[in-house]
């Protein structure tokens, strides 16, 4: 982060100054360095975590790519419901949900980008 001038990311390894889940499987981490806003837990979830930076709300995501469609389909109803609840606040959504499509370049497509 430091080394691109990044202000705040979401990432699968958690280090430095984060906000993520009790798993461990995913973080907000934001830089200390200038006027960057505290970075403030606002929820946290099983692969999921919520954060508040300054003004914005940030929503980070982690889902595995050896579960189910149908479990991943449960577990985008937790932050659905945060990210309709932090309405009308500016607000990023960031993750890795494992979706593959050759749209993007992938050499394979699953199911996880319809929704």
């Amino acid at each position: 982060m430091a080394e691109w001038g990044v202000a705040v990311a979401v990432a699968a390894e958690p280090c430095g100054n984060w906000a993520g889940v009790r798993e461990e499987t995913v973080v907000i981490a934001a830089s200390t360095a200038g006027n960057s806003p505290s970075l403030v837990v606002k929820e946290r979830g099983s692969g999921f975590v919520a954060a508040i930076w300054g003004e914005v709300i940030l929503i980070g995501g982690y889902f595995s790519p050896n579960r189910s469609l149908a479990q991943f389909e449960a577990f985008l109803e937790t932050p659905e419901r945060a990210v309709r609840r932090a309405a009308p606040a500016p607000l990023l959504v960031m993750g890795d949900l494992n979706a593959k499509s050759a749209a993007w370049g992938s050499l394979v497509s699953n199911a996880r980008i319809g929704r």
